[in-house]
């Protein structure tokens, strides 16, 4: 097995099409090869075309064209048979996807949505002109063609890999507009308390949701949230959690959504546990984890929560968890019977937000 780089069998690959000067290569490399390899810069082509010579892989030519001296180049029978044992032996080295619009995007916090949409448009335009160019391309080969075949397959697949690119960056530019249409994307994965461990209802199974709805349908729990949907507790609007005690039971359940605008961002939260287990501190404990998820890894540095103002055994228990009453909304739900009643709003916010941007972490 030869110790050879990638460049030296990308210029193996172009002469494999026939002769040519080093000119006549970097031509071949421009309308072919850079649409999915890196098509290698003249002076480092005529460096490894003069290594391969020396291997005896490539034979090297001095021709004289009017006044002009050039040296053709072509593969030799032991060029030909290298590059057989380099397709059937070698193994397939692993692509490195590189892009500098992933690089600038991944620190996107430092200079907001708007800066880099011009970037996204400015990689769309450039994969929409390669697109075009390859276009052209693909039509020149015949898919049939004993040799050409072969390069048409790579063309037909890159004009699709193109035209996949230009949806992906339509979808990036979309989801950087509206932050909202992120929230589908958003991983749940279970959040483990003192007393409890928050179960995302997309991990419950059959008997998981069962009794998750049975809770729900307990009359005290109907009075405020209603009954229950056929499709609850999967609600893609918001992210859903079973309660779930150290013995394995599930005791509740705990939702959470947030608003994503730069200028009011804060989250939201919303909570039962079974009738039959309060008192227990498994709905302040569940508060509390709930809480170091969304301040300490989603980055909010305020949460709010609206239970009924006369549900004094909940209002308690959202205090013990650090919230704090900002005042009374009126008339603010209509309840089961049809009438409206009278909501609480309350609000944890983050230690060191007033004043500045910063983070805090809920005690548990």
């Amino acid at each position: 097995m030869r110790c050879m780089g990638r460049t030296a069998y990308a210029a193996l690959v172009l002469l494999a099409f026939g002769e040519a000067t080093g000119y006549e290569l970097k031509q071949r490399a421009d309308r072919t090869l850079r649409f999915f390899f890196n098509a290698p810069a003249m002076s480092q082509l005529y460096t490894e075309l003069d290594r391969l010579a020396s291997a005896g892989l490539v034979d090297s030519t001095d021709t004289t064209r009017g006044a002009r001296e050039s040296r053709r180049f072509a593969l030799t029978d032991s060029g030909r048979d290298e590059l057989r044992r380099w397709l059937a032996d070698d193994p397939l080295a692993a692509t490195v996807f590189k892009s500098h619009l992933a690089l600038r995007l991944v620190v996107g916090h430092l200079v907001g949505p708007q800066r880099l949409a011009v970037d996204v448009a400015t990689e769309r335009d450039r994969v929409r002109h390669a697109l075009d160019e390859l276009d052209v391309v693909l039509g020149s080969l015949d898919p049939n063609h004993e040799q050409l075949g072969w390069a048409w397959l790579v063309a037909n697949w890159g004009d699709r890999y193109f035209r996949d690119m230009i949806a992906r960056l339509d979808e990036l530019a979309d989801l950087l507009d509206d932050p909202e249409a992120r929230r589908p994307f958003v991983v749940d994965h279970p959040l483990d308390g003192s007393l409890v461990t928050l179960v995302p209802v997309s991990d419950l199974d059959d008997e998981g949701v069962q009794r998750l709805r049975e809770i729900h349908r307990q009359p005290e729990i109907i009075r405020v949230w209603g009954e229950p949907s056929p499709a609850w507790p999967d609600d893609p609007g918001v992210h859903g959690y079973a309660v779930v005690d150290r013995d394995g039971a599930v005791a509740g359940f705990v939702q959470w959504a947030e608003e994503e605008d730069p200028q009011y961002r804060h989250a939201g939260i919303d909570i039962f546990v079974d009738a039959g287990r309060h008192g227990t501190g498994l709905g302040t404990d569940t508060v509390r984890t709930l809480l170091a998820h969304l301040v300490g890894d989603r980055g909010h540095h305020r949460v709010v929560i609206d239970p009924a103002a006369d549900n004094a055994a909940a209002i308690a228990c959202y205090r013990k968890a650090g919230f704090r009453e900002v005042g009374v909304m009126h008339a603010y739900e209509q309840g089961a019977d049809g009438s409206f009643h009278d909501g609480l709003l309350m609000e944890y916010v983050a230690e060191g937000s007033l004043g500045r941007t910063g983070r805090g972490r809920p005690r548990r």
